[in-house]
C-alpha cells in the first residue's frame, strides 16, 4: 500500500471517530465530476500531491466555482516546499496543514472549519431573514400614495393596488418556509405585487412582461426574482429618461428550470457586475450577493449576470429540478 493510501486511511478512520461523515474522493476525475454536479460537503481537503495531476490545480479549478464561504478548503502541503504555503493561500485555500503533522492538529483544524462554515451559513440565514424584513420604507410611502391619490379619482384601480400591496407585505413577512423554499407560483406572486404598484408610479416608462413556461409549484429559493426585477427597475432602465423594458422569462430546460431576466437599460461595465456578484458595490446593497451565496450553497452554483453600457443587463439562473 503507498503512503499516500494509508494517509488517505489514517485522515478518514480519525474523522470517522469524531463523528464526520468522510466521503474518500480517489481522483481528480472523481472530484471534477462532483463540481460539476455540486459539492454538498462542509470542508473538503487536498493533499498538494496528486498522483495525476498537481493539488494545486485542483484547487484552482475548486475555486472558480466554490468561494471560500460556500466551501472549505484545508490543503495539505510538503514541509519540504515552505514556498508552497503562500501557493496554497494564494490560490485561496481557507486553512494550510504542512506534513509531517499530528493527528490531533488535523482535527482540531478540521472542527475549526466546520463551526466556521457553519457560522457564516448561519450569518447568510440571518441576512435572509433580514432580507425577508426589509421593506424599504421609501416603497411603502410611495406605495401608498400612489394608493390615496387613486381612491377619488378611479377607486377600483385604487382596490386592485392595495390587494397588490397586501401581497407584497405578506410575502415579504412571511417566515413559515423553515427552509426558504416557496413554489415558483408564489414567488411570481410577490414578484407581480411589487411590479404592479411601480408600474402605476412610473407609467410609460416602466414595461414589464411576464413570459412563464414551467410547473408552477417548482420549489425555488425565495426571495430570488424579486429582488433583482428591483434593481433591473431602480438601477437600470430609470436611469433612462424615457425608461424602458424588463423581459422575465421562466421556462424548462432539460433538468434544469432557466429564470431569465433581461433589461434595456443603462447598463453597467463588466467591472461593476464582478463587484455586484461578490458583494463589493456598496451601492447594490446585499440583495443580489445573498442570492448568489444561496444560489451556490443550494445547487453549487450561482448566478449569471452580463451587462454592456447602453444596452442593459441580463441575469440567469440555474435550477435544477428533482
Amino acid at each position: 500500500m503507498e503512503a499516500s493510501e494509508i494517509n488517505n486511511k489514517v485522515i478518514n478512520n480519525s474523522l470517522k471517530e469524531e463523528g464526520y461523515t468522510v466521503n474518500n474522493i480517489k481522483s481528480s476525475e472523481e472530484l471534477m465530476n462532483l463540481i460539476d454536479k455540486g459539492i454538498k460537503n462542509d470542508l473538503l481537503i487536498i493533499n498538494s500531491f496528486q498522483p495525476n495531476t498537481s493539488g494545486y490545480n485542483l484547487l484552482r479549478s475548486v475555486r472558480n466555482k466554490y468561494d471560500s464561504i460556500s466551501l472549505p478548503i484545508l490543503m495539505i502541503v510538503d514541509k519540504a516546499y515552505p514556498e508552497n504555503i503562500s501557493l496554497a493561500l494564494y490560490l485561496e485555500a481557507t486553512d494550510v496543514l504542512v506534513e509531517p503533522y499530528d493527528i490531533s492538529e488535523l482535527k482540531a483544524r478540521v472542527h475549526t472549519l466546520i463551526q466556521l462554515k457553519n457560522s457564516i451559513s448561519a450569518l447568510i440565514d440571518s441576512e435572509m431573514a433580514f432580507l425577508k424584513a426589509q421593506i424599504k420604507p421609501h416603497f411603502i410611502f410611495n406605495a401608498l400614495s400612489v394608493i390615496s391619490s387613486l381612491i377619488t379619482r378611479n377607486p377600483i384601480r385604487a382596490k386592485e393596488l392595495l390587494l397588490d400591496f397586501s401581497d407584497y407585505l405578506r410575502n415579504s413577512f412571511d417566515f413559515s418556509e423553515g427552509d426558504n423554499l416557496v413554489t415558483l407560483s408564489k414567488e411570481i406572486e410577490l414578484t407581480k405585487a411589487y411590479v404592479a404598484i411601480e408600474k402605476e408610479r412610473f407609467k410609460n416608462r416602466l414595461k414589464i412582461s411576464f413570459y412563464i413556461e414551467a410547473d408552477m409549484s417548482i420549489k425555488i429559493p425565495s426571495l430570488i426574482i424579486q429582488p433583482i426585477v428591483e434593481n433591473a427597475i431602480r438601477h437600470g432602465v430609470l436611469n433612462k429618461l424615457e425608461g424602458g423594458n424588463i423581459n422575465i422569462r421562466i421556462y424548462k430546460s432539460l433538468d434544469n428550470l432557466i429564470i431569465n431576466i433581461k433589461d434595456d437599460g443603462v447598463g453597467i461595465s463588466e467591472e461593476k457586475v464582478k463587484k455586484i456578484i461578490s458583494g463589493k458595490d456598496d451601492k447594490a446593497g446585499v440583495g443580489i450577493k445573498n442570492i448568489n451565496s444561496r444560489l451556490i450553497r443550494a445547487y453549487g452554483k450561482g448566478l449569471s449576470m452580463k451587462s454592456a453600457i447602453g444596452y442593459g443587463t441580463e441575469v440567469e439562473i440555474k435550477i435544477p429540478i428533482r
